[in-house]
């Protein structure tokens, strides 16, 4: 029979064996805000989230956050968020995250408060359902929903699951607000190519919220094929709108790319012109 002494050491032993110690009961934050520095946006915040004690925690956790200082979150990834593009980590990374991924992340760098754009690269595990920790929000100005590249195809095969059922009512809780600041919406192919009587309904929904952008901005193109549900007059990367069509008072122009299916202006992207079907594309585009 064991004794009391060697009882309570078999039951340490046994604690140590099935949990694995996580990094910051081994490393010390500096530390561990050095690492991260290293790390591409995305990816930094995911670190952050994945390293910090979980909510709920064990009597072994419990002695060991006793013996050291307190970890924070928001000294890992950083307060300072404008962007957050998933296009800057590993195309393979991007693709395995879940809604829950995406949502956690929104929720730890409070994107409806903080974040201005955001670019859903890659994302194509995603039905959307991760988006709702944007919901409401005052701050967010861009948010690309293609899932590809600035100078990609649209075009997606398989197609992925994201559901306009899904986000829509997020979109609609964003442009609803009086304080929105929405500025530019970029849509997944296969929402503007499909019969998504949704879609449409939002779209003239967005059209009727013209006057809350408070500059008089065209919307979406609500007719033809490869324009339909295009933002109009307005750059895919700077979101400069030019309201009189293609020329600026900036001395730039804007032009439509039949490649990736983005207006450029001249400022963000070089253009050039088609010999043959005197269709525009960016440089970034041609085939090489």
């Amino acid at each position: 029979m064991l004794s009391k002494s060697n009882k309570r050491r078999r039951i340490a032993a046994d604690a140590c064996t099935t949990i694995i110690c996580p990094l910051y009961d081994l490393l010390p934050e500096k530390m561990l805000e050095e690492v991260a520095s290293f790390l591409a946006a995305p990816s930094r915040v995911l670190f952050a989230i994945a390293i910090t004690p979980p909510s709920s925690i064990s009597p072994y956790h419990m002695i060991m956050a006793r013996s050291r200082p307190n970890v924070s979150r928001s000294s890992i990834a950083g307060n300072e968020w404008h962007t957050l593009d998933f296009g800057d980590v590993e195309k393979e990374l991007a693709a395995k995250l879940s809604d829950d991924d995406i949502s956690k992340v929104l929720l730890h760098i409070d994107a409806a408060n903080k974040l201005k754009i955001l670019r859903l690269t890659n994302c194509s595990n995603m039905t959307g359902a991760g988006l709702v920790s944007l919901s409401g929000s005052t701050s967010i100005e861009q948010i690309d929903l293609s899932l590809v590249g600035a100078h990609q195809s649209p075009i997606l095969d398989p197609k992925p699951p994201l559901d306009c059922d899904l986000v829509l009512p997020i979109l609609d809780s964003i442009i609803n607000q009086g304080r929105c600041q929405l500025k530019h919406l970029q849509f997944p192919r296969m929402w503007r190519g499909g019969d998504y009587d949704q879609f449409n309904e939002f779209l003239e929904r967005y059209d009727e919220m013209d006057e809350m952008l408070g500059d008089g901005r065209d919307v979406f193109v609500t007719f033809g094929d490869m324009y339909f549900g295009i933002q109009d007059y307005t750059c895919s990367e700077c979101t400069q709108y030019y309201p009189s069509g293609r020329d600026g008072e900036d001395g730039n122009a804007l032009y439509f790319c039949n490649t990736c299916e983005r207006y450029h202006c001249t400022q963000c992207s070089a253009m050039v012109e088609c010999q043959t079907c005197e269709d525009f594309l960016c440089v970034d585009c041609i085939p090489h």
